[in-house]
């Protein structure tokens, strides 16, 4: 069952941003704010229960 999204950085090893769980819009909306000010690789990834 899908709760959520979470958002990671993209490195050597996938690192959350932070412990929240998103909507899908959310955590696409946070992404971009995010992408704006920093030159990172971030992704919304879905989480299971």
């Amino acid at each position: 069952m899908l709760i959520g999204y979470v958002l990671l950085m993209l490195s050597a090893t996938p690192l959350p941003v932070s412990d929240e769980i998103y909507s899908l819009e959310e955590c696409e909306s946070v992404k971009a704010a995010i992408l704006e000010r920093r030159k990172v690789t971030l992704e919304c990834s879905a989480v299971y229960r």
